[in-house]
């Protein structure tokens, strides 16, 4: 649900319907803001430890980052959204509808491949001296980022003039306009299968390449004689894999059936179509919001150098007191 239509919009055809409306929509009220607060808080506290620590001479760790951000910027995108549906008239701003619809496919696109990047170099690297050596650092990892970041606003920057503000009956809507629908059709398909059919045919070659080198025992010899940052990495990819198939994946699915239905000709839904397509879209927002926790869960080195920071903090903050303490009691005695 983006604000431009309701369910009261359809007329339920037996009694689960209404039940299920009010779920869909309880969900979108007090589950989604919840989503969004949780996931922008653990993104920037991983962003920092990866950025703020030794951590920030690896490789991976400036993929890991440049995610976090992506998924921050997403997430801002849902709240924008989400307040829009709160009666917030956002779109009374210039310009601000062209920049939701453009940020809500910019940020997901650099979250995914940022991910695909890395296992692709993951699965490559035991037979390329290349990325073992003289690439795997900060600086290569920074070309790739800003590389991805550039090709992703190349292909996106076509949502600025496609999408704009329609007022209807005194209401904003951003949606499509009228004079370019026939060349969306195309460019939608397009974007769903850049966007999440190959990340999801990747990852699942990625999660299956793994499993195989773990029953032929060489996953074993290969990977895990490498540094404990390559084992860590691993783990960190394997969970944004198993996370995309599980959060991403229905809707993904969902999507290419829809795609079919389209190309066939077939363009209507019923109402509980429609309430499934909305949970698949709140579970592709806690994609974004659940997958900074399970990297925390998975990454030795990361809550190592959590630990580490929190205490500097600490010590910090104790040093403070003990100044202010100090500079109080020097008074006290004047």
């Amino acid at each position: 649900m983006t604000g431009n239509e309701t369910y009261l919009d359809y007329q339920p055809y037996d009694e689960t319907v209404p039940s299920l409306i009010r779920l869909v929509e309880i969900l979108y009220i007090y589950y989604i803001p919840v989503i969004i607060c949780l996931g922008i808080s653990l993104n920037t506290v991983v962003c920092i430890v990866l950025l703020r620590t030794k951590l920030r001479k690896k490789f991976y760790t400036h993929v890991f980052a440049a995610t976090t951000i992506s998924d921050n910027g997403f997430l801002a995108t849902v709240l924008m959204i989400w307040m829009k549906d709160q009666a917030v008239d956002i779109y009374k701003a210039p310009g601000m509808c062209q920049m939701i619809i453009f940020m809500s496919h910019f940020f997901p696109f650099l979250s995914f491949w940022h991910s695909v990047s890395a296992s692709i170099i993951l699965l490559i690297r035991p037979r390329s001296s290349c990325l073992t050596n003289t690439c795997n650092g900060p600086g290569k990892s920074r070309t790739l980022i800003v590389s991805l970041s550039v090709f992703t606003l190349t292909i996106y920057i076509y949502k600025t003039w496609t999408n704009g503000v329609l007022v209807i009956q005194g209401a904003r809507y951003c949606t499509i306009l009228p004079e370019t629908e026939e060349a969306m059709k195309i460019l939608n398909i397009l974007d769903v299968i850049v966007l999440l059919v190959l990340p999801f045919i990747i990852f699942a070659i990625f999660d299956l390449l793994i499993i195989v080198k773990q029953i032929m025992k060489l996953y074993l010899a290969n990977s895990f004689n490498g540094s404990s940052t390559y084992r860590d990495s691993l783990k960190v990819v394997l969970v944004h894999s198993i996370c995309f198939h599980v959060f991403v994946g229905p809707g993904c699915i969902s999507k290419l059936i829809l795609l079919f239905r389209y190309m066939s000709g077939n363009e209507q839904y019923d109402l509980k179509e429609l309430i499934l397509e909305s949970i698949f879209q709140y579970m592709f927002y806690t994609y974004f919001g659940i997958k900074p926790l399970f990297h925390i869960m998975v990454s030795k080195s990361l809550r190592v150098h959590l630990k580490e920071l929190l205490l500097k903090a600490k010590q910090t903050m104790s040093m403070s007191r003990m100044l202010m303490n100090a500079g109080s009691h020097d008074q006290t005695l004047l």
